[in-house]
């Protein structure tokens, strides 16, 4: 009972205090700027967080798989997980990053009052840029928090919620909706090397591999190629489906080139076969 009773309680106030420290940044605008420019950094706010929707249902996936490594003390299979759920969110998060900021345009041009908003535009490359280094980083909370080491997760929030603060305080003085922002993607960076370190000294796993770097690249390739692309059909919405078919179809056929996921390249397989 009294392990129970613990472990629900650092558990309890891991997530209590994780929902309130990612939010800080929206809290430290509207004490700072005030309820304005609290709706057009809310707005580009949850627009970037559309990019670690996948994130999460692919950590609640893995929770049996890291339980029940750990609990048979298979750290080989545990690496290898950790490395898989860190290359496919990869893929994932850089594609849906991809897919947001080509269309950035559009989606605020479809906005009612657009021209309130697009101020917002660049927190969206921000904040989407802050998520998908979380992607990256695979399930380093989750793998915490089923370790003996569970506790070391309240203490790395303390940290973020330390960090952001000060950065905000900092920050949106002087660079405004921008500056939260930038607080909050060096926290987060910050706060994912905590982690990341402390699980490759006291677990010795990592999640990273050169694979990581090449989607990295192609999603850069693309983004450059984007700039480049001329599109307008004087409709918002079939520019989007445009732009974003052929960002997906780019971005998937080099993924398959570079062969940088087996089953990533068999599903393609199967689908082009079908």
């Amino acid at each position: 009972l009294k392990k129970i009773f613990n472990f629900s309680s650092f558990s309890f106030l891991g997530s209590f205090s994780n929902i309130l420290v990612l939010n800080v940044d929206i809290l430290m605008v509207t004490s700072l700027l005030g309820l304005s420019q609290t709706g057009i950094y809310t707005t580009a706010f949850y627009i970037g967080m559309i990019i670690e929707i996948p994130r999460r249902a692919i950590s609640q996936i893995s929770i049996p798989l890291i339980s029940e490594n750990i609990k048979n003390n298979k750290i080989h299979n545990l690496e290898k997980n950790y490395k898989e759920v860190s290359l496919y969110q990869s893929i994932i998060g850089v594609l849906f990053y991809l897919v947001i900021i080509i269309n950035l345009d559009s989606i605020f041009n479809l906005i009612p009052n657009s021209n309130s908003f697009i101020a917002g535009k660049n927190i969206v490359y921000v904040v989407g840029f802050t998520k998908l280094t979380s992607m990256i980083f695979s399930y380093s909370s989750e793998l915490i928090s089923l370790s003996k080491y569970y506790k070391f997760n309240v203490v790395t929030i303390l940290i973020l919620a330390i960090i952001g603060i000060i950065l905000n305080i900092i920050l949106i003085p002087i660079y405004g909706l921008i500056g939260a922002s930038l607080a909050s993607l060096i926290a987060i960076i910050v706060f994912n090397l905590i982690k990341y370190l402390f699980i490759k000294i006291k677990i010795g796993i990592s999640p990273f591999s050169i694979k990581t770097f090449k989607i990295l690249v192609v999603g850069l390739l693309i983004y450059v190629f984007n700039l480049y692309l001329s599109l307008d059909f004087n409709n918002e919405i079939v520019n989007i489906l445009a732009k974003s078919t052929i960002t997906t179809i780019l971005y998937l056929a080099s993924i398959y080139y570079f062969n940088i996921s087996e089953k990533v390249n068999n599903t393609i397989k199967k689908f082009i076969k079908n």
